[in-house]
């Protein structure tokens, strides 16, 4: 005698336990397409360097702010799915830091994980975080991101000239002036936080890499000996100590002067 159950997620009757086969091939598609969403949000995470021509005499870069955190946030929430998702097939892979391994277990083992208890939740959870990338990828053409929703967290896009914006996910309305000043304030305490250690070539390297700017060691050690960068010396006398936003600082006041 078969027993009927229910798919926890959308009802539908079967005739085993955990996703019916129509849900486990949403789940396995919206997995699929996690490289591509990771992929576009640290394009939009490190702002590509766009590249002109000037009637074939040379190139002109350009650049924008050098990183978006509500991108890089969203690249940890994605990794950190990942991480649970795994977990319901091997508890051991909660520590696993290499998102792609993490995704090809999940795929291979989907079945197994199909029939866990969590698995409806884990499912919802990838569909909603992958159309939520897209939302912040691909935004409306004419709108900013202005910072995130204080209620439910998700990020919150609107146009300049409007004095509110409603989150179109808990639909909660927001005044858009503090919205920017708030994330103004967290991104300028992130630059502040985070530190940049190495030789004045690293750390030419490193802010080449991230603003797209070419930045040479000399310059580096030019803007230390004449105070436009701050830095310390490590203990060891070997490198030296900055902050992200000290470079940013240096930078401008580089473009600024020329």
């Amino acid at each position: 005698m078969t027993t009927t159950t229910h798919c926890p997620a959308c009802l539908t009757p079967t005739n085993h336990p955990g996703l019916c086969r129509n849900c486990q091939g949403e789940w396995r598609h919206a997995l699929h397409a996690i490289p591509l969403a990771i992929q576009a949000l640290q394009l939009k995470a490190w702002r590509q360097t766009h590249t002109s021509h000037n009637n074939g005499s040379g190139t002109h870069a350009t650049t924008h702010q050098p990183i978006d955190w509500t991108a890089e946030d969203q690249i940890q929430e994605i990794t950190s799915l990942l991480n649970w998702i795994a977990t319901l097939h091997d508890q051991k892979l909660a520590t696993e830091t290499h998102w792609p391994r993490i995704l090809n277990t999940i795929l291979a083992n989907l079945p197994h994980i199909s029939q866990t208890e969590q698995a409806a939740t884990a499912m919802r959870t990838t569909i909603t975080t992958i159309a939520r990338t897209w939302r912040m990828t691909d935004p409306t053409e004419d709108t900013h991101a202005i910072g995130d929703c204080p209620q439910c967290h998700q990020p919150q896009f609107a146009q300049d000239d409007a004095p509110h914006a409603t989150c179109p996910t808990c639909h909660s309305q927001w005044d858009v002036q503090w919205l920017k000043t708030k994330r103004a304030t967290r991104i300028a305490h992130t630059l502040q936080a985070n530190t940049i250690t190495g030789t004045p070539s690293q750390i030419a390297r490193w802010t080449t890499a991230t603003t797209g700017i070419r930045t040479t060691g000399h310059q580096v050690s030019d803007w230390i000996r004449r105070g436009k960068l701050t830095a310390q010396r490590t203990p060891d006398g070997t490198q030296w100590q900055t902050s992200m936003q000290a470079i940013l600082d240096a930078i401008q006041d580089r473009r600024t002067t020329q």
